[in-house]
């Protein structure tokens, strides 16, 4: 999977899973929301693939485990400046989306091998 596929599908994911999440909670998002969804995986998507062919190959899973729950973070305090969400609600947004988009995107990786 290039880093552009991935982008587009991490983008695909996480907005679908951060809609979801101000769907139930029938808030309608705003236009400074779905910016903000947008812009924390254009911050942390560049960083982790510029980080990851660095990391030993014995030390890829906690080091991806510890980054992506670091990116989970970061794309919550975005969703909370940009999206002026209260904190509560962005670090959730952001670390579940994250979340989601790092298990799918796992998942599906062997379609592009």
């Amino acid at each position: 999977m290039s880093q552009l596929e991935a982008f587009v599908l991490t983008i695909v994911i996480e907005m679908a899973v951060a809609l979801g999440i101000m769907a139930i909670r029938r808030q309608p998002p705003t236009v400074r929301f779905v910016v903000a969804v947008v812009l924390g995986s254009v911050v942390t998507h560049p960083l982790l693939w510029a980080v990851a062919p660095f990391i030993p190959v014995g030390w890829w899973w906690p080091a991806i485990g510890a980054l992506e729950v670091v990116i989970g973070v970061v794309e919550g305090v975005v969703v909370v400046v940009v999206g002026q969400l209260p904190w509560r609600r962005g670090m959730i947004i952001g670390v579940a989306m994250n979340a989601v988009s790092f298990g799918l995107g796992l998942l599906l990786a062997p379609l592009w091998r």
